[in-house]
This record gives C-alpha cells, structure tokens and sequence, in this order.
C-alpha cells in the first residue's frame, strides 16, 4: 500500500462508540466488529479524509515513534479493516458524503 492511499468507512458500516473501545456495524451484512482504541482513532482520521501516510505521521507525533514503524502498524489494521469490510479503498464520493 502506497502512503498517499485513501480509504473510506464503507456506506453500510455504522460505528458506535463505548468506553474504552467501540462497535462498527455493517447493516448488510449484520456483521459486528469490536474496534479497539487504536483501530478507532485510524477510523476517525478516515472519515476526515486522511491518507494512509496521514495518518501515521500523525499517530507517530501524539505516540513519539518513528514514522516508519507506525506505518506498518497502521498498514495492518487498514488491512484488517479491509478484511471485515468496515472500509473500502479511495476516498469517499460526493454522493456518498452528501448521502451522510
């Protein structure tokens, strides 16, 4: 995966957020998945639009490591995310985000 690489929650998924982690929903497929702290905030920085490389640069700063490693990290809970369908690739479409 390319650093400049956006991702999106996918239309069907709504996330609900409890302490200390939250819930995304995929009313589709009725599928629920448990997000814990750090694959909620990677979520947060999706829906402001953020690119993968974003997104690490920024988790990097707030948790004082190397860009490098967070990236990896982050790159992992994108695909896991992926995986259970909560995200989609590229950005979100202005019918989508007007839809919202």
């Amino acid at each position: 995966m390319e650093p400049s690489t956006l991702f999106h929650l996918h239309p069907a998924v709504a996330i609900e957020d409890f302490e200390p982690g939250s819930l995304a929903l995929n009313v589709e497929t009725l599928q629920m998945v448990e997000l814990n702290p750090t694959a909620r905030e990677i979520t947060r920085y999706l829906e402001q639009g953020q690119s993968l490389g974003e997104i690490a640069a920024a988790m990097a700063k707030d948790y004082a490591q190397p860009v490098d490693t967070v990236l990896a990290d982050v790159t992992e809970v994108i695909e896991q995310l992926l995986a259970l369908e909560i995200i989609q690739p590229g950005a979100v479409s202005e019918a989508e985000d007007q839809g919202k």
